[in-house]
């Protein structure tokens, strides 16, 4: 239940992208940030659950960390970024069975 809404959010904000640029509508940009997980009381017992491997790396990011990356944004945008960087790449990584 946790995965779904996000997928759906950067599903539709992706597509609502390649809607636009098609259409010669260049001055609007869509990005959507995806933290690694952020500290806050609902990840305390998350913390040592191997099921929960993929919500966050160990480290959890601090509120600033993330406003700084939409800093980041907000000059060149971008479709989809991870926060961390590194993040996005392992979870995309396929799994050797």
């Amino acid at each position: 239940m946790y995965g779904a809404p996000k997928h759906a959010a950067i599903g539709f904000s992706l597509s609502t992208l390649a809607d636009l640029r098609p259409a010669g509508i260049k001055d609007i940009d869509i990005s959507c940030v995806c933290p690694d997980g952020i500290w806050t009381p609902i990840l305390h017992d998350k913390l040592t659950d191997p099921a929960s491997a993929l919500s966050f790396s160990g480290r959890l990011l601090r509120p600033e960390q993330v406003v700084e990356a939409i800093r980041k944004i907000l000059d060149r945008p971008r479709p989809v970024t991870a926060v961390p960087a590194w993040r996005g790449l392992q979870a995309r990584r396929p799994r050797s069975g």
